[in-house]
């Protein structure tokens, strides 16, 4: 077979050894023998095609065979052994070996014959009271003039469940889409920093796509979020994922028709995972969507540098730039109501036995509290988002709107719920709980913990890291307990105060404690800013492109400002000292 038996037999061991180093790489990271998720080993290599990796090994394979033809005068056993290498039986041998995976991945794959096929759309920075049925289930309007902000989205809410008390458990995108994945509150999974030693996702925690996965399901995901990519580990137990900041809405579905194929196609269920960030500032949608809102004559840009500029008090923004955020704000949502929520109809009347997941990683100030962006604070702007579930018609589920308060840890525990799958115990428990009882009806509140590593902002309070306790319709809201200052604390009614302008930590002493005793009996509040237990971490360097990208965005060093200072808006702390009290 001469060069080309070489060049095959070179390609194919290349590829099948780097192929199988990845996959076990992976598979000790990952736990997966512990978690019996073994089959995942197959299955990461089978999708592990390196096609790169192929060119790069086909041209190496070219230039050691010349040389060797070269050198053959010299070393004579060099060319014998180049050309029992070129012989068939080598070459079938190498090819073997590469093609592995592709036998015995379905080999040791999971009957998953009859099982749902699972999309999950993460709407990035969507506020709850900017989508219609949210606030026609609430009475809350950002925008009362806008008549009908999302109508799709609201049809697909009335055919299902949909979720009007729904909290994040991080006022950011990193932590908030971590506890998705993985069903686990902030200082558990630790994906909490924006730049340092717990800045990763953590390989070794099971994670929504690795349950997918390791039961049979095809799975993928397509980000266009800077903080959600392999970078940070968030491609874990995907078999195949896409990144790229500049990806549209519409791309990434396209993306989604080339993995899911035609309905008759495959008859293996898959999971989804689209990751959006059309919404996020800075808020310029793309035309019929622009001005459709937005009547105001203010040309300002709300931008990681702009909204650094002005939480240190180097730039200011009237009421009318306001209202200029707000507006061309929902026009980016309609542009994502006007293009997902068709296509998500379409899946659902096209694909049987379909399940669909809604919902946004965390909520955006405009100037509530004397702010803008999010992150900084653990306020209802950032933390209640929208959440609804979709079925196939074929479903015997009734429609159901449920007002009960639930949170984006209870995602994944309902749809393996749905799935009929099993959490292992070998992996950390999982800390939300099933969605599924409440379409019965009824239900009761569920607490909903929250949590930011922020430092805070000079405009709203340079606090440091904050968590909440969302119960009972209360809020407690408390610096950290292991940040230089612990005795900061924020009491809500959010009955009588929903858009919390008074802090009744004084007055409601007796409510207060109550809220501080279940939050730290609660055990989901973890001093993250202790050396940092992770399995992968170190001081990361995050610079060039996704160093600019994530700037952009907002998503570098926070912004830091004079001690006690409020302006406008902001809230004031009170400080209970609860160190002495203690």
């Amino acid at each position: 077979m001469g060069i080309f038996g070489f060049i095959i037999f070179s390609v194919a061991l290349a590829s099948g050894f780097v192929g199988s180093l990845r996959a076990l790489r992976e598979w000790h990271e990952g736990a997966w023998a512990s978690y019996g998720d073994g089959c995942l080993f197959w299955e990461s290599w089978a999708a592990d095609f390196g096609s790169q990796r192929l060119l790069q090994a086909t041209g190496l394979a070219v230039v050691i065979f010349l040389l060797t033809k070269w050198l053959a005068n010299k070393a004579p056993a060099l060319e014998k052994l180049v050309s029992r290498l070129s012989s068939p039986s080598s070459a079938f041998l190498a090819l073997g070996f590469a093609l592995l995976p592709q036998v015995c991945a379905p080999l040791f794959r999971p009957d998953t014959q009859g099982q749902p096929s699972v999309i999950v759309v993460m709407l990035d920075t969507v506020r709850a009271d900017e989508v219609g049925w949210v606030r026609n289930a609430t009475g809350q309007v950002l925008l009362p003039e806008i008549e009908d902000p999302t109508p799709h989205f609201d049809s697909l809410a009335l055919k299902g469940a949909s979720f009007s008390q729904a909290v994040s458990q991080a006022p950011w995108t990193k932590p908030s889409t971590a506890t998705l994945l993985t069903g686990l509150v902030p200082g558990k999974h630790l994906a909490v920093e924006r730049n340092g030693p717990c800045t990763l996702f953590q390989s070794s925690q099971r994670t929504m796509a690795e349950a997918f996965s390791s039961a049979g399901w095809r799975t993928a995901g397509f980000s266009s979020n800077p903080n959600i990519r392999s970078f940070f580990g968030f491609q874990q137990g995907f078999q195949q994922f896409h990144e790229s900041v500049s990806m549209t809405a519409e791309e990434a579905l396209g993306f989604a028709d080339d993995f899911l194929g035609k309905p008759a196609e495959n008859d293996r269920p898959f999971f989804l995972y689209l990751h959006l960030n059309d919404a996020h500032y800075p808020f310029e949608a793309a035309a019929p969507w622009k001005g459709m809102y937005d009547n105001t004559s203010s040309t300002a840009v709300l931008d990681g540098d702009t909204e650094r500029e002005y939480r240190e008090s180097r730039r200011e923004f009237s009421d009318e730039d306001f209202r200029h955020f707000r507006l061309s704000h929902a026009e980016e949502i309609r542009y994502l109501d006007d293009v997902v929520g068709p296509w998500l109809e379409k899946q659902l009347a096209e694909r049987p036995n379909l399940l669909v997941v809604l919902l946004s990683d965390h909520g955006e100030e405009f100037h509530d509290h004397g702010d803008v962006g999010h992150g900084h604070t653990l306020n209802d702007e950032l933390l209640r988002i929208p959440l609804q579930i979709s079925w196939s018609p074929d479903w015997e589920l009734n429609p159901v709107a449920v007002n009960t308060q639930v949170r984006t840890m209870d995602v994944l525990p309902t749809l393996l719920d749905f799935c009929g799958l099993e959490w292992p115990g070998a992996a950390l428990p999982l800390d939300g709980d099933s969605l599924l009882p409440l379409f019965k009806g009824g239900g009761k509140n569920r607490p909903a913990p929250s949590e930011t590593d922020s430092p805070g902002s000079p405009r709203s309070g340079v606090t440091g890291p904050l968590r909440s306790y969302r119960a009972n319709g209360w809020k407690w809201i408390q610096t950290a307990s292991e940040s230089e200052n612990p005795n900061r604390v924020w009491l809500y009614d959010l009955q009588a105060d929903p858009k919390e302008t008074q802090n009744l930590a004084h007055r409601e002493r007796a409510q207060a404690d109550a809220l501080r005793g279940a939050q730290l009996s609660s055990g989901w509040l973890h001093n993250s800013l202790s050396p940092c237990a992770c399995d992968n971490c170190g001081e990361l360097e995050i610079t060039g492109g996704l160093g600019a990208e994530l700037e952009a965005l907002g998503y570098g060093e926070d912004a830091s400002g004079e001690e006690g200072l409020f302006l406008p808006g902001a809230v004031p702390w009170i400080d209970f000292g609860l160190k002495q009290r203690d």
